[in-house]
């Protein structure tokens, strides 16, 4: 058999560089193998290999066309070391060997980090749908956590397009997105190291030594790549490292990690020290900054009439919705702010948190019974939930023709950390065909941001409460039969 086999090789700077590496001469063994690579040392250093052939990736089309290969072999991680091996194994469809099953991050760097936002709201639409276009553009503008790309591993467009895939375990099998029974996957557990039986009978001095571990563990943004069982392998083993007394390292944007592993902490802004301290004081002070220049980029978006733009309208139209406003203009949004508990605007509230939403419109005429509505809808355009004065909170709210003021007071916040949306709707009269034909439409075009450090679970927090009494039955005494 005459195999195709993309993948790194040492000395990338690749966990699955080194794999392959250790494998590659056991499969040689039974097949004829011709790797490629993208980078000119793992050429290099590999060209003289004589168990395979290396050879650069971009010669696979004219090296294939003399002699046709049985099988192209694809070992996809979540890295940039990877980006031509996706780029391939979409173009050429072969056995997929998925080391990672989220690869959200490296469609990402190849898009986003290119200042590509289309080619990765077309991913995110391909993948999602709606809702994925939606957390495209959220993203796309700085909302999001890391945590948010492990939920969309992105990994549909590889997997539907592979004639079989091979994962390590159960986990990254049950993430592949859309593959059904026609695609064969199969679970083969990571091969054991030649290595580990060079360290067999070693003390932990000698091993630690032997591995070149150091007394300081550096650790740059790990987290940010592989699934949810490797980050809680590297949390496991950053902190075995810490309570060993050894120095940690860690460059990280989370700040719930750095306040959880590290005492002392440095933010760093545009490259220059902004701030040295205790880590909670530090992370604190770095969290009150981006909320202030979050706050700022709401309000001015607000100000300038909510999010609407052609881009938007554009988004909106290609997912067939209607526009970002619409609507007969017989009563016309023209401001809208939020309140907070202090009576400040705002557009960012905490848990909890009394909100006040206040409306400004126009109208043409006098209106006695208009109903207005809003709309609460989550970043990635899951529905939350809607306050109206017709049914779910009903009251007369009469606009007189010229500028009026409409307010909706929402007690006690009750939503999780997150990005959400609001929508307006008005119609100038409670009868049915009045549906069809709203005086305004603002489509979830006013963004705000909900903090928290509560634990909540869902969409929202119910505000409930618990009972419990003790019940003392009366002894039952038997009573004898004649």
């Amino acid at each position: 058999m005459r195999l195709a086999y993309f993948t790194p090789l040492p000395p990338s700077k690749s966990g699955i560089a080194d794999y392959n590496s250790e494998l590659l001469p056991y499969l040689a063994k039974g097949a004829e193998i011709s790797v490629f690579v993208a980078e000119g040392d793992e050429l290099r250093e590999n060209r003289d290999r004589a168990d395979f052939s290396v050879h650069e990736a971009n010669d696979f089309d004219e090296i294939c066309e003399r002699r046709p290969f049985d099988l192209c072999v694809y070992h996809q991680g979540n890295n940039p070391h990877h980006e031509y091996v996706y780029d391939r194994a979409i173009r050429t469809p072969g056995l997929l060997v998925m080391h990672e099953s989220c690869l959200h991050h490296l469609v990402a760097w190849k898009t986003l980090a290119r200042k590509d936002l289309d080619a990765y709201r077309d991913e995110m639409f391909y993948a999602y749908g709606r809702k994925g276009a939606r957390a495209a553009e959220m993203r796309a503008h700085g909302m999001g956590s890391e945590y948010q790309q492990f939920l969309m591993p992105l990994n549909r467009r590889v997997a539907l397009g592979s004639l079989g895939i091979i994962v390590h375990n159960a986990y990254a099998a049950s993430n592949l997105e859309g593959v059904a029974g026609d695609i064969p996957v199969k679970v083969i557990p990571h091969h054991l190291s030649p290595k580990t039986y060079e360290l067999d009978g070693m003390d932990r001095i000698e091993c630690r030594r032997s591995l070149g571990i150091p007394d300081v563990l550096i650790v740059d943004e790990a987290l940010s790549v592989g699934d949810v069982y490797f980050q809680r392998k590297s949390l496991d083993r950053m902190e075995y490292f810490r309570k060993a007394g050894k120095t940690v390292l860690f460059v990280s944007h989370e700040p719930v990690l750095v306040q959880r592993f590290c005492t002392r902490a440095l933010w760093l802004e545009q490259g220059r020290v902004a701030m040295v301290g205790d880590a909670k004081e530090v992370v604190t002070s770095y969290q009150a900054f981006c909320a202030r220049l979050e706050e700022e980029r709401l309000r001015d978006l607000a100000g300038r009439g909510g999010i609407a733009s052609r881009e938007h309208d554009d988004i909106l139209r290609e997912l067939k919705l209607t526009g970002s406003r619409w609507g007969n203009v017989r009563i016309k949004f023209t401001g809208a702010e939020m309140i907070n508990s202090r009576g400040e605007q705002a557009w960012i509230f905490k848990t909890g948190e009394d909100v006040t939403i206040r409306l400004r419109i126009e109208a043409d005429d006098d209106y006695p019974e208009p109903v207005f509505a809003i709309d609460v809808h989550r970043f990635d355009g899951v529905f939350v939930g809607i306050a109206n004065n017709i049914d779910t909170h009903p009251t007369t709210l009469p606009v007189k023709k010229g500028v009026n003021l409409i307010e909706l007071r929402l007690n006690r916040l009750e939503l999780p950390y997150n990005a959400y949306f609001l929508s307006l709707k008005a119609y100038t009269k409670n009868e049915g065909p009045d549906w069809k034909d709203p005086a305004g439409i603002h489509n979830q075009m006013y963004q705000f941001d909900v903090v928290t450090d509560r634990l909540i679970h869902g969409l929202m927090r119910f505000d409930a409460e618990w009972r419990g009494d003790t019940i003392n039955e009366p002894k039952q005494e038997s009573v004898a039969l004649p």
